[in-house]
């Protein structure tokens, strides 16, 4: 018998980022920048694909967020997740290069997240404590007026 749990969790993040500006010419501009990011979990699911005898199932969940403990279900909501913690503190680098036009820029920016919450929290009733924080790797592209 075997479990993989692949959890999508939404958050809305708030970076406050340091940026240096590096070779800069006439049409091109290069920087870097590194910070931190306040983050808050606004729901998501989980995969869970199990594999029991050489049969696989593969089910959906529901993220909420509460205090009743990680994999604990509430026999009233079966088709949900609960995770303990909702915000999220993490640290943000940033890679990127900007093309300047008449009208603005076209940027290009690749990021890396790593969180440093524990989205399970503490349980003190589990015999062995679940422990998992995130990390993203993100692309942007985008144009500044």
């Amino acid at each position: 018998f075997s479990t993989r749990r692949i959890f999508a969790i939404d958050y809305l993040e708030l970076p406050i980022l340091l940026k240096y500006h590096f070779f800069q010419t006439n049409k091109f501009s290069f920087k870097i920048g590194v910070g931190p990011t306040l983050g808050r979990g606004m729901g998501g699911r989980v995969l869970i694909q199990s594999n029991l005898a050489g049969i696989p199932s593969t089910d959906y969940k529901i993220i909420k967020f509460g205090k009743l403990g990680p994999h604990t279900h509430d026999p009233n909501e079966p088709d949900h997740e609960h995770l303990d913690h909702r915000y999220d503190i993490g640290v943000q680098a940033l890679l990127g290069v900007a093309y300047k036009t008449n009208a603005g820029k076209i940027f290009l920016e690749g990021r890396a997240y790593w969180a440093m919450s524990n989205i399970y929290g503490k349980n003190q009733d589990a015999e062995v404590d679940n422990f998992s924080r995130y990390r993203v790797w993100s692309i942007q592209v985008g144009y500044a007026i």
